[in-house]
């Protein structure tokens, strides 16, 4: 609907003035009228919505394009106020592939310069503060006229000035920013459009880049050289065909050759193969004899040291039980002659180790039953200590 929308400029009835919604009083005090139809407008200056102005009801049906006139004619009368712009990348179309000609440039300090003449050239012109060798132009389209199409006059003003990069402003970007609520506190609406057109590179399009046929001529110089690359290519492939024509002429002769080799080697193969076999077989039969007689040298070996460990703890045993009788036998008469000397009524004489009642014990009070020294004999081998 008409009435949805929203003017940011407009014209002061009584000046003729482009102004901003922020700098008339509200209503139809404001006095402004439609920068595109020339319809009585409102200020509307709520506390809900961002400030605008809207058509009012009484005025004629709203235009389409007030919004984008709104915006061209309030740049156009602030160009000394661009200060600072941001161009957008920028490719070329060569054999059906694009090619990047120039990235994004953000922050590109500008100056509004002086122009030789006002017709077949763009709106403003602007220098470069870091490179006065070059300029940029800026078209500013009629509101109707889509950004993308060529103005009638780039392929002469280009050609006079090859130096001079020409964009198109791009009003349809200010639509989806201009009301945005990211706008910083205490910024007004014309300032805010000043930053969407520094900041942001969608607003403006490509016209012609002096870059640009710098890039098309390195493209076709590429091209020509990938021509005539495949040009020598094809030669070498002929030439490759040809040789290999004649080489498929020489083919039976070399394969007689080669069979003639290849059975030549697979005879020495297999013959180098049997000899590996027979020596193979040899050593497997040498280190068989060899283990077998390892095996019977350590069997001997490990008889021999059994029988040895069985002779010494026969021999340990056997002289630990003559030791221990020869003590016993001291003990066992001095004990008589202690009972001569000094009777003393005795109890029961039990052994530590099997507490079994013995007619005799140790010194240290163990039996000489075969069945308990054996097992003593068995538990001081693991380890423990019985003191006989």
């Amino acid at each position: 609907m008409w009435q949805e929308i929203r003017i940011p400029f407009a014209v002061r009835i009584d000046t003729g003035e482009m102004v901003s919604v922020d700098e008339v009083e509200r209503g139809l005090a404001c006095n402004c009228k439609c920068p595109s139809c020339d319809g009585r407008l409102v200020a509307r200056k709520a506390d809900v919505n961002a400030h605008h102005f809207a058509h009012h009801t009484a005025s004629k049906e709203a235009c389409q394009y007030a919004f984008y006139t709104s915006i061209r004619l309030m740049l156009l009368s602030r160009l000394d106020d661009i200060k600072l712009l941001n161009t957008p990348a920028f490719e070329i179309l060569f054999e059906r592939v694009s090619h990047l000609v120039s990235a994004p440039h953000p922050d590109i300090k500008v100056y509004r310069t002086s122009q030789e003449s006002q017709q077949l050239a763009p709106t403003a012109l602007y220098a470069l503060q870091d490179r006065n060798e070059y300029r940029l132009g800026l078209d500013f389209p009629a509101a109707d006229e889509s950004p993308q199409d060529k103005p009638y006059w780039l392929d002469d003003y280009t050609r006079a000035n090859p130096k001079t990069g020409i964009l198109s402003v791009v009003y349809r970007t200010f639509v989806e920013h201009l009301f945005r609520k990211d706008r910083p506190d205490g910024m007004d609406t014309t300032s805010w459009m000043f930053h969407i057109l520094s900041t942001n590179p969608k607003c403006l399009h490509w016209q012609f880049h002096p870059a640009a046929e710098l890039k098309r001529s390195r493209l076709q110089y590429e091209a020509d050289e990938r021509e005539r690359c495949q040009a020598e290519q094809r030669v070498r492939e002929e030439e490759r065909l040809r040789v290999w024509r004649e080489e498929e002429a020489r083919e039976p002769e070399r394969q007689a050759r080669r069979e003639r080799e290849q059975k030549l080697a697979q005879e020495r193969r297999q013959q180098r193969e049997a000899m590996l076999r027979l020596a193979r077989q040899q050593q497997e039969e040498e280190e068989r004899r060899q283990m077998a007689e390892r095996k019977q040298r350590n069997e001997a070996i490990w008889e021999r040291m059994e029988q040895k460990r069985k002779e010494a703890i026969e021999r340990r045993r056997l002289d630990e039980g003559e030791i221990q009788r020869a003590v016993d036998q001291l003990v066992t008469g001095q004990r008589r002659m202690d009972a001569v000397t000094r009777p003393v009524e005795e109890g029961p004489k039990v052994c530590k180790y099997c507490f079994l009642e013995s007619e005799a014990l140790t010194l240290h009070g163990y039996c000489y039953r075969e069945q308990c020294v054996d097992g003593r004999e068995r538990d001081r081998r693991f380890g423990k200590y019985f003191p006989d």
